[in-house]
């Protein structure tokens, strides 16, 4: 990673989100929005929904799920991830 990427990680608070949970919750442009859809079509191994008898808190943070904005985080191009990461600052 260059010295100028080094400000480009993934914001610690939203880790965790899911593709779909950013694309429905921060104020993204309309193409970041589709690829978010697109990369969470082609997720393996998705957090489960809610509603499911089976599904705990803790299954819900596992950050192990590929859906996780963490885990695709270096699928984005540089100005997408100023764009994510300016909506976790305007969160705060």
């Amino acid at each position: 990673m260059s010295q100028s990427d080094a400000g480009l990680s993934c914001p610690e608070e939203l880790e965790l989100w899911t593709l779909d949970e950013v694309a429905e919750c921060l104020s993204v442009p309309a193409v970041l929005y589709k690829k978010l859809w697109a990369m969470l079509a082609d997720c393996k191994d998705k957090t489960p929904l809610g509603n499911d008898a089976n599904e705990t808190p803790d299954v819900r943070l596992d950050s192990t799920n590929d859906d996780k904005l963490l885990n695709a985080w270096s699928a984005f191009t540089d100005d997408e991830k100023r764009v994510l990461i300016a909506n976790a600052e305007s969160r705060l």
